[in-house]
């Protein structure tokens, strides 16, 4: 069965027994019922669309349940406003940020002082590798080692002006880089902070012993009358 325009020069629709049933658009078929569903030629526009649980309406695709997206290669999200952004029920938890002017990439946890944590698989248990104390200005808390290759110091102060590395064939090196700036060891004493230790920098390394005390195999060497070499 075929119905075409008054001239008989193009198809308006047709269908074949056993067959397909054809809908037509200035003579193109455009839809196309088959044996499993129906074949579209062209784009679909819609307010909204529902396929199985997914509904797709304006700019929003949702579910009720859990959502795969399967690739077969990479699959790649590009926003053009920079931020793709992670939410729990209309609330904003964290972002995925490019600034556009610097080139930095963000990545941020959004609700006020909840953590950043990372992390793992250690032979079938879940670990936290690194926590980021989020209430503490970022502090970092690492699970276990961390691993600093040789001549690669830790960096301390602003300016990186205290530094404590290791170097092959001279070993840990504790040093201040600023001139002048001693060297200082600090304990606790009965729950009072003391100074039990200072290299005086501005003097060639002079050491100042903080009570003055210097015990060895229980004799204070530097009352004993002992000189040391």
């Amino acid at each position: 069965v075929a119905l075409m325009d008054s001239t008989q020069g193009e198809y308006l629709a047709r269908g074949t027994t056993d067959g397909a049933f054809t809908l037509y658009y200035d003579n193109s078929a455009k839809l196309a019922t088959t044996s499993t569903g129906v074949t579209v030629t062209g784009a679909i526009t819609s307010t909204s669309l529902t396929v199985d649980d997914i509904t797709i309406n304006g700019s929003t695709i949702s579910d009720a349940a859990d959502l795969s997206i399967d690739v077969g290669a990479d699959l790649t999200l590009d926003a053009g406003g920079g931020d793709i952004i992670l939410s729990d029920d209309g609330t904003i938890v964290g972002t995925l940020s490019l600034n556009n002017n610097s080139g930095d990439f963000y990545i941020r946890s959004r609700v006020s002082d909840k953590d950043m944590l990372f992390r793992g698989n250690d032979g079938g248990s879940e670990i936290t590798a690194l926590k980021l104390d989020m209430s503490n200005a970022g502090s970092a808390t690492f699970n276990k080692d961390i691993f600093i290759g040789d001549g690669n110091p830790i960096r301390f102060g602003d300016d990186q002006d205290g530094r404590i590395f290791y170097t092959d064939g001279t070993g840990l090196i504790i040093e201040n880089t600023t001139s002048d700036t001693d060297l200082i060891f600090k304990g606790n004493d009965g729950g009072s902070t003391i100074t039990a230790l200072t290299i005086d920098m501005s003097e060639g390394g002079n050491v100042n012993i903080g009570n003055g005390n210097l015990q060895m195999g229980g004799t204070n060497v530097l009352n004993s009358g002992l000189v040391l070499y």
